[in-house]
């Protein structure tokens, strides 16, 4: 007979920590219940580990007026403590890249398209840089915040079970997708010829 959490089989808790998806509001990520829980002992430690970092936001900040990039600082001390322990990577499943996830057909407004795409393309740099890359049991990629294109999928390339990719494409060319053997699903929004051309689109491919 089970006196604690400590003697349910992860299947269970696994069961009684999925309640809490369908609370309307959801606490902050350290108050959350994997996040609760990583705190209690070993035991739950080893178990809530894996579920709390399966979904990472990353924060985005603006270089100037409407030039959305990722935030250094957040990103910086995401790094170290992947570095700290492979566990932290192993366990990424899912990334959203600002606070914009799919379905969401608005496009932000860019305030200097030279800017964006220049400040975006060092972020996507600094990104993919990391070696072992952390980011290899990545199966859904989504940003919507930031402008993406060929440097955002090169850093993205050693994500070979990526599934699910949804992007704010700002490039005129379609994205190279040789390097996602597993891909399912493609979600490209932006600006479809040029940015003299505002025409936007909004392109989505599924299995």
């Amino acid at each position: 007979m089970p006196q604690s959490l400590d003697d349910l089989p992860n299947e269970l808790l696994e069961q009684i920590t999925s309640y809490s998806e369908v609370w309307e509001k959801r606490p902050p990520p350290s108050s959350s219940i994997f996040g609760v829980l990583s705190r209690v002992n070993r035991r739950l430690r080893d178990f809530a580990l894996p579920q709390f970092f399966a979904t990472l936001h990353l924060p985005l900040t603006d270089v100037s007026f409407a030039v959305p990039t990722i935030s250094a600082g957040p990103f910086v001390r995401l790094l170290a403590l992947i570095r700290s322990n492979p566990i932290y990577g192993n366990s990424i499943r899912d990334l959203i890249v600002g606070h914009k996830f799919y379905p969401f057909f608005d496009l932000f407004y860019i305030g200097s398209a030279n800017a964006s795409l220049s400040a975006s393309r060092y972020a996507w740099e600094v990104f993919g840089a990391e070696r072992p890359s952390p980011w290899l049991n990545l199966e859904s990629f989504a940003c919507l915040d930031m402008s993406c294109g060929p440097a955002t999928i090169e850093a993205l390339q050693s994500c070979a079970n990526l599934r699910s990719l949804t992007l704010a494409w700002d490039d005129t060319t379609y994205p190279d997708l040789d390097g996602f053997p597993n891909l399912e699903s493609l979600r490209l929004a932006g600006k479809a010829i040029s940015w003299d051309t505002p025409s936007v689109y909004w392109l989505s491919m599924e299995e």
